[in-house]
């Protein structure tokens, strides 16, 4: 399974598009549609990139994810919300941290509400509820149920 045309859009929409690296609500830089800085290929302050750059780091971001993703899932019935749901989640919270949450617990364990509930327990910054996080997993938790986002 491939990370569909919905996923993607769903990435830039929430994600937001910047062509000059910005501080993400953290302490890390980033640019385009969420690329974080990583050690191996940093995002300095001064960065600046094309939309062409960004739609090309956003499709590899993605498809490195995707292949954690597939891991995590392998084996599993899922769907193509469901996939795009689980793409979109880990695209901003990290691979490893969907690994050990009780939202993929659930999946396996064939609770699919369960599961689609905690998409809304990952809406906090700093002990916070954040507005935008709590509404990006609103879309996130209707995209895995196949539901048309509110």
């Amino acid at each position: 399974m491939t990370p569909s045309e919905a996923c993607f859009s769903h990435l830039r929409g929430f994600e937001g598009l910047s062509l000059k690296a910005i501080r993400d609500v953290g302490t890390t830089w980033e640019i385009g549609y969420g690329h974080d800085s990583t050690p191996e290929e940093p995002v300095h302050p001064s960065d600046e990139i094309t939309e062409a750059d960004a739609e090309e780091l956003l499709e590899r971001d993605v498809a490195k994810i995707a292949v954690e993703v597939d891991e995590l899932l392998d084996g599993a019935e899922v769907t193509q919300n469901q996939y795009d749901a689980f793409i979109c989640l880990a695209y901003n919270i990290g691979p490893h941290a969907l690994m050990g949450s009780t939202l993929l617990q659930l999946f396996w364990q064939g609770d699919i509400q369960g599961a689609a509930d905690e998409f809304l327990k990952w809406d906090h910054v700093g002990g916070l509820v954040n507005a935008g996080l709590a509404k990006r997993r609103a879309a996130e938790r209707a995209m895995f149920l196949g539901e048309a986002a509110a």
